[in-house]
């Protein structure tokens, strides 16, 4: 049996790497010695691999479980039998189980919801009841049964060994095997498994492709299961969570006494006990299943639409709400989150929710009636269909039938549709405005340097407000810089009417240690969060990036809808060729545990800018010239981009090249003759205010 285990876990590891199965675990630190029940939901075939496979790899316990006869047929009946899965239908299968738990030989795995609940249609009123064309009823009360008569007849043998009742020892001894092994002393434990997915979206991919050519499935059932858990398979995470274990003497009481000071059970008197537990014991546990799965972004889309009173809905307000939801439920710190609710400012963007939108498009739940907006129809959201398609027609419902036993998370999204618009945007803009500040504030704390750091006022990011919220402008620094390098554009631009928001690119206006912590992405997150201030408060928005932040603007605006974009000597390529070996200049750095992994410069403005370049920093700012590269040919929105023809820093040929790259139908190319960096201060920057406000005033206005 070890052999088939250890080799049916090769197989999974290798079609783990080979289809890129991204499997999460949480709680192994929780799983106790002893013998152990484990208790899982079930809602695809493919768990009852990879869940044994988990247990396995993970704690070195091999489970044995339960399946339906009609799986033992030939090869397949043989390879099962090997592994130790016993038939539903063998006659002495709760003899063994017992014999395993009470003697510590075998560990048990069992899906007490008895079937693949594909619709996730489970209630719970006092006990947990499923709805399937099977079964429509309670959950099954087997796995507490058969962990009660464990415990129990673990204490009987013991008791009546001690009392010397030599007859019925041997009774036991013949009935569970113990003739042969021995008692295991440690105490009997149910560890309860959660099980989550996401996204759960069929999507073409090679392993359907394979399995209907191996199988040929003929029904309907079949055919679904293979087309959406194949894309599960390869485009899905897997969150496994083990729960803290349950102690079933623990939980046993008679008359305020703990089963451990019970003597001479009957069978009768066990059987009571049984009777008294079991739907206690299953709602115990079932308890720490369901309400310790990952709740995400489809879950969250599907619970709004549920409960907003609104027939006529938009992008932007789907995204509005989901985003306050995944607020609120994140600042509880009650929920096990998947990481897509906790994505922030990202869920302000349509692309972020582009998957669920396109599932409620296919299911009939939205119908477009432009680019932006849709008409809502209850009635296809809480289309149950047929239970062996509704995964394939109707996700979102299974995902809103998976939410509905958590009450409160209900409760707060009802709250939420009811509020005004209006509220909730206020609301996000000034929690992205106070992380925004507070996340400074932090940094500045922590990598303070007598030597390095700057006023705080200099890193800080700020928000010049105009009297009109028709256009606002983010204001994006550039490389080793901060938000006051770019302060006399910010305050040119408010006098002129415009809101202006220029935010503190992460790592950066502290101290320059600080840039050895952080990555591109966090700075695409830092211009995300001012982005995403200004599409919440102003009709249209502008992005304005100098340097690095022109390249930021770039990838910002091929991934969300702007108004217009404003590059200004964006540092596309660099004219230092030591930029092209930076990466191998790192790993030898690394390798050879060299302590000086930076260089002293002398920047344009010290008063602003970073002294000291760590190779760590150029290495994220070349990942983020690749990265433009392939931004670049989406951006379409009206372009101004300005290059100095004889600027020291960035190859002057980089203005032509995004000129060139980018689909805008209406772009400009303005080359002055400077010949110095920062040209957003120093000589004939009035020029170039100029020509950035002439092109906002007469393109976007």
């Amino acid at each position: 049996m070890k052999w088939y285990i250890e080799s049916t876990t090769l197989v999974i590891d290798f079609l783990k790497t080979l289809f890129k199965t991204r499997l999460y675990v949480t709680g192994l630190d929780t799983i106790p010695d002893g013998p152990i029940l484990f208790v899982a939901n079930h809602f695809t075939r493919f768990e009852t691999a990879i869940i044994p496979y988990l247990i396995h790899k993970e704690t070195g316990k091999t489970p044995r479980s339960l399946a339906d006869e009609v799986v033992f047929v030939r090869e397949l009946g043989d390879f099962l039998r090997k592994i130790g899965t016993i038939s539903t239908a063998n006659p002495n299968r709760d003899h063994i189980i017992l014999s395993d738990l009470m003697t510590g030989s075998k560990n048990w795995l069992i899906y007490p919801e008895g079937i693949m609940v594909k619709n996730k249609k489970i209630r719970q009123q006092k006990n947990y009841k499923i709805f399937t064309p099977q079964r429509k009823g309670l959950v099954h009360t087997g796995a507490a049964v058969l962990a009660l008569k464990a415990e129990l007849l673990k204490r009987e043998y013991q008791s009546a060994k001690k009392l010397g009742r030599t007859k019925h020892v041997k009774e036991l001894e013949n009935d569970y095997c113990f003739s042969t092994q021995e008692i295991d002393e440690k105490p009997l434990s149910i560890v309860p498994i959660s099980i989550s997915y996401f996204p759960i979206f069929p999507k073409d991919n090679f392993l359907k492709k394979v399995l209907h050519k191996v199988f040929s499935p003929s029904l309907d059932r079949h055919k679904e299961e293979i087309d959406i858990e194949s894309s599960m398979l390869t485009n899905s995470d897997i969150n496994v969570h083990f729960a803290p274990p349950i102690y079933v003497k623990d939980f046993i009481k008679t008359g305020g006494k703990t089963l451990s000071v019970i003597q001479g059970l009957s069978k009768k008197s066990t059987q009571v006990l049984v009777d008294l537990y079991k739907y206690p014991l299953t709602t115990r546990f079932m308890n720490d299943v369901y309400n310790n799965i990952h709740i995400n972004l489809q879950h969250l889309y599907a619970l709004i639409l549920s409960k907003t009173k609104q027939k006529k809905i938009s992008r932007e307000y789907m995204c509005l709400m989901v985003y306050s939801l995944a607020d609120k439920l994140i600042s509880i710190e009650k929920y096990r989150l998947h990481p897509s609710v906790m994505q922030g400012v990202k869920i302000l963007f349509p692309t972020t929710l582009k998957d669920c939108t396109d599932a409620a498009l296919r299911s009939g739940i939205l119908k477009e009636t432009d680019k932006s907006s849709f008409v809502l129809s209850k009635k296809a959201l809480n289309n149950e269909y047929d239970f062996h398609t509704i995964r394939l027609k109707n996700i979102l419902k299974v995902q809103l039938n998976e939410l509905r036993i958590f009450k409160d998370v209900q409760k707060t999204a009802e709250s939420l549709t009811k509020k005004p618009v209006t509220f909730l945007k206020k609301q996000a803009v000034l929690t992205i405005l106070d992380k925004m500040l507070l996340d400074y504030e932090a940094d500045y704390k922590k990598y303070y340097s007598k030597k390095f750091s700057k006023p705080k006022q200099i890193g800080s990011p700020y928000f010049l407000k105009a009297q009109s919220k028709k256009i606002g402008v983010v204001l994006c620094h550039g490389y080793k810089a901060s938000p006051a390098e770019v302060h006399l554009l910010a305050k040119y631009l408010n006098k002129k009417g415009y809101n202006v928001l220029v935010p503190r690119l992460k790592g950066h206006g502290t101290a320059p240690i600080n840039l050895k912590d952080v990555t591109y992405q966090d700075w695409q997150e830092s211009l995300d969060e001012a982005y995403a201030v200004l599409r919440q408060s102003c009709d249209k928005v502008v992005l304005v990036g100098f340097s690095t932040g022109g390249l930021l603007s770039l990838c910002c605006a091929a991934q969300n809808y702007v108004d217009g974009i404003v590059c200004v000597n964006a540092a596309l390529k660099l004219n230092d060729i030591r930029m092209h070996y930076i990466g191998a200049i790192n790993f030898w750095h690394d390798l050879l545990k060299i302590r000086k992994n930076y260089i002293d410069t002398e920047p344009e403005y010290p008063h602003t800018n970073y002294s000291r370049n760590y190779l760590k920093g150029v290495e994220e700012l070349s990942k983020l010239m690749k990265e433009t590269d392939t931004c670049a040919p989406s951006v379409a929105c009206p372009a101004l981009i300005i290059q100095g023809k004889k600027d020291p820093i960035v190859n002057p040929k980089s203005g032509q090249d995004i000129y060139s790259m980018i689909k805008s139908k209406t772009k400009y190319l303005y080359e002055p003759d400077l010949d110095h960096h920062v040209i957003v201060r120093g000589t004939g920057h009035e020029e170039v205010f100029e020509t950035i406000y002439k092109f906002i005033h007469t393109k976007i206005n």
